[in-house]
């Protein structure tokens, strides 16, 4: 009866201790995005379509600066992210056709709201050295965690408007 009575009360402890609420283990907004802005590079070498040059090769590269900066936002589930960019890039024909450089270069600072798993598409065009009739368009992906490149291409741009 005794053995009885100590299983009993062991098992009664042992149910009390691990039905006990324990804290959540869900980690806290990361304080330190905040304070440290996140600057990339990212490297291009990609083949675009050009409307009046036929296929071209955008290559040079995009540096960014990506900083978190409102944590009230990040507590409910959004972040303001400012986005700074600098793109310096040159589009080079296929065939060697002789021509002045085409030189991509330009920057911009975007603030943007993006959700924790969410994604934040920006588009951004430049215009091209020596080519008055076209622009590069380029796609940026913002996530909370950087930024990122899906996509390119080379539009015509009518000037008479």
């Amino acid at each position: 009866m005794k053995n009885l009575m100590r299983t009993f009360v062991a098992i009664s402890i042992l149910l009390l201790i691990g039905c006990n609420e324990t804290p959540p283990t869900e980690p806290i907004p990361v304080l330190e995005k905040f304070c440290n802005p996140i600057k990339e590079v990212i490297n291009i070498c990609c083949s675009v379509q050009d409307p009046m040059a036929g296929a071209c090769q955008v290559m040079g590269e995009v540096t960014y600066t990506h900083e978190i900066i409102d944590l009230q936002s990040t507590q409910s589930g959004i972040s303001l992210v400012r986005v700074q960019i600098e793109m310096e890039a040159e589009l080079c024909d296929m065939f060697g056709m002789i021509h002045p450089p085409w030189g991509i270069v330009g920057s911009s600072v975007d603030f943007v709201y993006v959700s924790e798993e969410g994604v934040y598409l920006l588009q951004k065009a430049y215009p091209i050295c020596n080519r008055n009739q076209c622009v590069l368009i380029v796609q940026y992906l913002v996530t909370t965690e950087g930024v990122g490149i899906p996509n390119m291409w080379v539009m015509q741009i009518d000037k008479d408007t």
